[in-house]
């Protein structure tokens, strides 16, 4: 019974990712298992401990290898695949996580990101934090019309 709903809660998870090959599958697989590795890590530690976790894996030759089936994906079709794991794992709240794993992804392939913290500056909308990388001080896989919105408030 439990093996059933297992495979059901997984079919669930995948299956936007099943329309693809089963490279794409894999891939995402692993970008999942990152991705939470960062979730339950954020309960213990703080996020500047993380972030240097993250930089010194992503380097290391355990870790650099890692997503291991993602190093015949090119860079843009790993961003995609990392915002729809973040997504179907946070929903809208996704910023943290695609961040995270874009900062793991382009670190492992020798770029020098920087994980970026910003608040909306605008007093009379709700309050609202976001998270994004730069690389080379340019943002990566982000509006620059959303990002105008925000006032940095930390780089990692």
């Amino acid at each position: 019974m439990f093996q059933i709903g297992s495979r059901r809660l997984v079919h669930l998870w995948f299956s936007p990712f099943m329309r693809n090959n089963a490279h794409t599958l894999m891939v995402a697989a692993e970008l999942f298992v990152l991705a939470l590795f960062f979730e339950i890590s954020l309960l213990v530690i703080t996020l500047p401990q993380l972030v240097h976790i993250v930089r010194r894996l992503s380097r290391s030759r355990t870790g650099s290898p890692y997503p291991l089936i993602g190093r015949h994906i090119n860079t843009d079709r790993l961003i995609e695949i990392a915002g729809a794991v973040a997504y179907r794992l946070r929903g809208r709240d996704a910023c943290l996580p695609r961040s995270l794993l874009l900062l793991w992804l382009l670190r492992s392939a020798d770029n020098q990101p920087k994980l970026v913290l910003g608040v909306r500056h605008d007093s009379s909308e709700p309050f609202m934090a976001h998270a994004w990388i730069e690389d080379c001080e340019r943002p990566i896989a982000e509006c620059s019309d959303i990002l105008a919105r925000y006032s940095v408030i930390a780089r990692y």
